[in-house]
């Protein structure tokens, strides 16, 4: 996947992942579950867990 436009902020990064998550969603593929990138060096290592989150009725809100 090549991103034209690299996050510069939390804002653009948020937005970033968003659109991410929702083209996997709409290609059919199953995103739940945990992931971890390593890095080289003395850069941080990072875990991301994704799960679904379900949306309340109508009724309960």
């Amino acid at each position: 996947m090549t991103q034209s436009k690299q996050p510069t902020t939390k804002a653009e990064f948020r937005e970033q992942l968003e659109e991410l998550i929702r083209t996997a969603e709409a290609n059919d593929i199953d995103i739940a579950g945990g992931y971890s990138f390593r890095t080289d060096g003395d850069g941080a290592d990072w875990g991301l867990e994704l799960l679904e989150v379900v949306k309340p009725d109508e009724d309960d809100a």
